[in-house]
Protein backbone atom coordinates (compact mmCIF):
# COMPACT_ATOMS: atom_id res chain seq x y z
CA UNK A 1 0.00 0.00 0.00
CA UNK A 2 2.88 2.43 -1.50
CA UNK A 3 1.50 6.08 0.05
CA UNK A 4 -1.05 5.07 2.39
CA UNK A 5 -0.82 5.96 6.21
CA UNK A 6 -2.94 4.19 8.64
CA UNK A 7 -4.06 6.77 11.10
CA UNK A 8 -5.00 6.00 14.78
CA UNK A 9 -8.62 4.88 13.65
CA UNK A 10 -7.33 2.24 11.23
CA UNK A 11 -8.60 3.97 8.25
CA UNK A 12 -6.03 5.04 5.67
CA UNK A 13 -4.82 8.40 4.73
CA UNK A 14 -3.27 8.69 0.88
CA UNK A 15 -1.60 12.15 -0.33
CA UNK A 16 -4.05 13.11 -3.70
CA UNK A 17 -2.81 12.85 -6.97
CA UNK A 18 -1.93 16.69 -6.82
CA UNK A 19 -0.24 16.44 -3.38
CA UNK A 20 2.39 13.28 -5.28
CA UNK A 21 2.84 15.86 -8.72
CA UNK A 22 4.11 18.27 -6.42
CA UNK A 23 6.99 15.71 -4.92
CA UNK A 24 5.21 14.88 -1.37
CA UNK A 25 6.35 11.39 -0.55
CA UNK A 26 5.39 8.95 2.31
CA UNK A 27 9.40 7.50 2.74
CA UNK A 28 10.22 9.40 6.06
CA UNK A 29 10.65 8.03 9.25
CA UNK A 30 8.00 10.60 10.88
CA UNK A 31 5.19 9.35 8.45
CA UNK A 32 2.73 7.88 10.76
CA UNK A 33 3.72 9.25 13.98
CA UNK A 34 1.52 11.33 16.51
CA UNK A 35 1.89 14.79 17.08
CA UNK A 36 -0.05 16.98 19.56
CA UNK A 37 -0.53 20.61 19.22
CA UNK A 38 -1.42 23.18 21.83
CA UNK A 39 -4.46 25.45 20.30
CA UNK A 40 -5.02 27.16 23.66
CA UNK A 41 -3.28 26.86 27.52
CA UNK A 42 -5.81 23.89 28.44
CA UNK A 43 -6.33 22.46 25.03
CA UNK A 44 -4.20 20.38 22.22
CA UNK A 45 -5.22 18.53 19.16
CA UNK A 46 -3.51 15.24 18.00
CA UNK A 47 -3.04 14.23 14.41
CA UNK A 48 -0.66 11.92 12.09
CA UNK A 49 2.06 12.71 10.05
CA UNK A 50 0.81 11.50 6.69
CA UNK A 51 3.19 13.23 3.98
CA UNK A 52 6.80 14.60 3.32
CA UNK A 53 7.58 17.30 1.52
CA UNK A 54 11.63 17.06 0.86
CA UNK A 55 13.78 20.23 0.52
CA UNK A 56 15.06 18.92 -2.61
CA UNK A 57 11.21 18.67 -4.31
CA UNK A 58 11.17 20.28 -7.85
CA UNK A 59 8.96 23.10 -6.00
CA UNK A 60 10.66 22.90 -2.36
CA UNK A 61 9.07 25.07 0.66
CA UNK A 62 11.84 28.02 1.32
CA UNK A 63 12.14 28.58 4.86
CA UNK A 64 12.75 32.39 6.42
CA UNK A 65 16.29 31.65 6.33
CA UNK A 66 16.04 31.57 2.07
CA UNK A 67 16.79 27.89 1.97
CA UNK A 68 14.59 25.25 0.86
CA UNK A 69 13.29 23.28 3.89
CA UNK A 70 10.93 19.85 4.66
CA UNK A 71 7.48 20.05 5.28
CA UNK A 72 5.54 17.54 7.02
CA UNK A 73 1.54 16.81 6.39
CA UNK A 74 -0.39 16.34 9.27
CA UNK A 75 -4.54 15.68 9.75
CA UNK A 76 -5.79 16.53 13.08
CA UNK A 77 -8.30 13.66 14.46
CA UNK A 78 -9.21 15.42 17.56
CA UNK A 79 -9.62 18.72 19.74
CA UNK A 80 -10.15 21.56 18.28
CA UNK A 81 -8.31 21.33 15.34
CA UNK A 82 -9.99 17.90 14.23
CA UNK A 83 -10.21 17.38 10.39
CA UNK A 84 -8.14 20.08 9.95
CA UNK A 85 -4.57 19.52 7.80
CA UNK A 86 -1.90 21.51 8.38
CA UNK A 87 1.61 21.52 6.59
CA UNK A 88 4.56 21.82 9.57
CA UNK A 89 8.10 22.63 9.38
CA UNK A 90 10.32 20.23 10.58
CA UNK A 91 10.96 22.32 14.32
CA UNK A 92 7.18 22.48 14.58
CA UNK A 93 7.19 18.60 14.01
CA UNK A 94 10.14 18.28 16.63
CA UNK A 95 8.24 20.13 19.24
CA UNK A 96 5.17 18.51 18.95
CA UNK A 97 5.99 14.69 18.13
CA UNK A 98 4.15 12.50 20.83
CA UNK A 99 6.91 10.26 22.37
CA UNK A 100 6.24 6.15 22.33
CA UNK A 101 7.67 4.75 25.26
CA UNK A 102 9.42 1.53 24.12
CA UNK A 103 10.38 -1.07 26.73
CA UNK A 104 14.01 -1.66 26.64
CA UNK A 105 15.34 -5.62 26.19
CA UNK A 106 18.24 -4.38 27.75
CA UNK A 107 16.59 -2.52 30.56
CA UNK A 108 17.16 -4.87 34.05
CA UNK A 109 14.27 -4.88 36.41
CA UNK A 110 14.93 -2.89 39.75
CA UNK A 111 16.48 -5.32 42.26
CA UNK A 112 15.37 -7.20 45.01
CA UNK A 113 15.78 -6.32 48.86
CA UNK A 114 16.58 -9.06 50.66
CA UNK A 115 15.80 -9.45 54.31
CA UNK A 116 18.14 -11.07 56.88
CA UNK A 117 17.73 -11.08 60.54
CA UNK A 118 20.24 -8.84 62.54
CA UNK A 119 20.63 -8.24 66.15
CA UNK A 120 22.05 -5.59 67.82
CA UNK A 121 25.13 -6.41 69.81
CA UNK A 122 25.17 -10.45 68.94
CA UNK A 123 26.96 -12.70 70.51
CA UNK A 124 30.40 -14.23 69.02
CA UNK A 125 30.13 -17.78 67.53
CA UNK A 126 31.53 -19.54 70.32
CA UNK A 127 29.94 -17.43 73.17
CA UNK A 128 27.75 -19.31 75.80
CA UNK A 129 24.78 -16.68 76.03
CA UNK A 130 22.01 -18.23 77.54
CA UNK A 131 18.29 -17.20 76.52
CA UNK A 132 17.57 -15.76 80.37
CA UNK A 133 20.08 -13.30 79.71
CA UNK A 134 18.31 -9.86 80.20
CA UNK A 135 20.95 -8.47 78.24
CA UNK A 136 20.06 -9.46 75.06
CA UNK A 137 18.02 -7.75 72.34
CA UNK A 138 15.66 -9.76 70.31
CA UNK A 139 16.30 -10.27 66.52
CA UNK A 140 14.96 -7.87 63.88
CA UNK A 141 14.63 -7.72 60.15
CA UNK A 142 16.25 -5.04 58.38
CA UNK A 143 15.89 -4.69 54.35
CA UNK A 144 19.53 -5.18 52.34
CA UNK A 145 19.65 -3.36 49.02
CA UNK A 146 23.15 -5.24 48.71
CA UNK A 147 22.74 -6.86 45.28
CA UNK A 148 25.23 -9.55 46.04
CA UNK A 149 23.84 -12.83 46.50
CA UNK A 150 26.64 -14.03 48.44
CA UNK A 151 26.11 -14.39 52.27
CA UNK A 152 28.50 -12.32 54.60
CA UNK A 153 28.49 -15.25 57.21
CA UNK A 154 29.47 -17.92 54.94
CA UNK A 155 33.03 -19.12 55.42
CA UNK A 156 35.40 -18.30 52.66
CA UNK A 157 36.70 -21.07 50.58
CA UNK A 158 39.68 -22.63 51.28
CA UNK A 159 42.50 -21.87 49.28
CA UNK A 160 44.20 -24.63 47.12
CA UNK A 161 47.65 -25.46 47.49
CA UNK A 162 50.11 -24.93 44.71
CA UNK A 163 52.01 -27.35 43.73
CA UNK A 164 55.92 -27.35 44.20
CA UNK A 165 58.24 -27.24 41.84
CA UNK A 166 61.42 -28.95 42.76
CA UNK A 167 63.05 -28.89 39.12
CA UNK A 168 62.72 -26.38 36.80
CA UNK A 169 64.64 -28.68 34.00
CA UNK A 170 61.43 -31.37 34.55
CA UNK A 171 58.55 -29.00 33.53
CA UNK A 172 55.73 -30.80 31.74
CA UNK A 173 57.20 -31.76 28.77
CA UNK A 174 57.49 -35.58 27.95
CA UNK A 175 60.87 -37.37 28.17
CA UNK A 176 63.21 -37.81 24.94
CA UNK A 177 61.60 -41.19 23.15
CA UNK A 178 58.48 -41.65 25.30
CA UNK A 179 56.05 -41.51 22.93
CA UNK A 180 53.49 -43.44 25.03
CA UNK A 181 51.23 -41.12 25.49
CA UNK A 182 50.77 -40.51 21.48
CA UNK A 183 49.89 -43.76 20.63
Amino acid sequence: MAGHVMNAGGGAWLLSESEREDGWATDHAFIGREVARSTSETEESRGTIYGFLPATADDPYVAEDGKPAPLFKVRFTSGELDGDVEDLELRDVVESLVLEIVPSARAAPPPKKKRRVVSRDAPAPDSDLSDDEPDAEPAREVEDDDDDDDDESAPAPAATPEPEDDDESEADEPEQGDDSDYE
